[in-house]
């Protein structure tokens, strides 16, 4: 998982999944209950609890 440009927008691919939040690199200040994150028909997903953005990255 990278950090894309943006604050709390995340670049996965598909060795990130199951996609869960708060994410393994992300700092304790941002620490909420986990959730599992459903990415929707754009490749897109949101955290209800801190709005991190997760973006799947297709590797070409």
């Amino acid at each position: 998982m990278e950090i894309a440009n943006n604050k709390n927008i995340y670049q996965v691919t598909s060795s990130d999944y199951p996609l869960s939040c708060p994410g393994k690199n992300m700092s304790k200040s941002e620490s909420h209950p986990k959730i599992f994150i459903k990415l929707d028909k754009k490749g897109e997903g949101v955290c209800p609890y801190c709005g991190a953005i997760y973006r799947a990255h297709h590797n070409t």
